[in-house]
């Protein structure tokens, strides 16, 4: 029972040693800190599709592929998500 409790101290204490050497230790001199930068400008396309509610990404992407596609999705998850044809039907290709 005693050399339990004794093999708990010992690694209560290794622990909070490693816990003040590192709270105690002085950050390196030479090291830089880098800030992330975004390279390109947003453009109006990211814009609207984080406007887009994320349930409806999918059925958005079926219709940009076309309305048979669009079709096979709304039937596909009729049950999951209660779509419609026609809901989407402005977001099909206009040369199509």
């Amino acid at each position: 029972m005693q050399a339990k409790q004794i093999a708990r101290l010992s690694s209560l204490v290794a622990i909070a040693t490693l816990c003040a050497g590192t709270a105690f230790a002085e950050p390196a001199r030479d090291a830089t800190i880098q800030v992330a930068a975004l390279s390109t400008q947003p453009t109006a396309a990211r814009a609207e599709s984080a406007m887009v509610p994320a349930h409806e990404v999918a059925v958005r992407a079926a219709a940009a592929e076309g309305p048979v596609a669009l079709r096979r999705y709304v039937l596909r998850t009729r049950m999951i998500y209660g779509f419609y044809y026609n809901d989407f039907e402005r977001f099909l290709p206009a040369s199509i």
